[in-house]
């Protein structure tokens, strides 16, 4: 008789498929200073499909330890203390960010594009975004929260491989 394996979370988020191009994203909902501006929320929209791009682009499924790219263009790497940073990534066709992440795993980007509503904005880890998108202040709940870079290649990850390996029973096979 065979002993079933346990199921084991690969650490490997959901993917969703970006939208095409800007003017297909709905304007996010729920953006407050943006009076409205369609542009503006469909910006905020495009930065909620940008983080759930990197979600997926830092965990084990998508990260080779190397600098990285964006869906379609720019480029992510990792620091040597760990943080990441993007510079004209573009998920969304149009809206391209530039930015890092900032002690307590924040992100500051600076939004640019040909369609994007130009700015500045933070994005704390709780998915909080705040900051200044077509002269406009903004603020806006996301979705989507930044990346924790996951695997072997985030900080802390020896001590947690070191711990696999001493409670995971090894199963020699004929």
């Amino acid at each position: 008789m065979r002993a079933r394996c346990p199921r084991v979370d690969p650490d490997v988020p959901a993917v969703t498929v970006p939208p095409t191009s800007f003017r297909a994203l709905a304007p996010a909902a729920g953006v407050s200073g943006s009076g409205g501006d369609v542009r503006v929320r469909r910006t905020v929209a495009a930065l909620d499909a940008t983080l759930a791009d990197l979600v997926f682009a830092v965990s084990p499924g998508g990260f080779a330890g190397g600098p990285g790219g964006g869906l379609r263009g720019g480029t992510l790497r990792l620091t040597n203390a760990g943080r990441l940073v993007v510079r004209a990534m573009q998920v969304v066709p149009g809206v391209r960010v530039t930015g890092e992440e900032r002690r307590g795993g924040a992100l500051r980007w600076r939004v640019t594009g040909s369609s994007a509503a130009h700015g500045r904005v933070e994005i704390a880890r709780d998915g909080r975004l705040r900051g200044r998108l077509g002269g406009r202040s903004v603020r806006a709940r996301l979705a989507n929260r930044p990346p924790r870079p996951a695997g072997l290649f985030a900080a802390g990850a020896e001590e947690t491989v070191a711990s696999v390996a001493v409670t995971t029973p090894v199963v020699a096979r004929p």
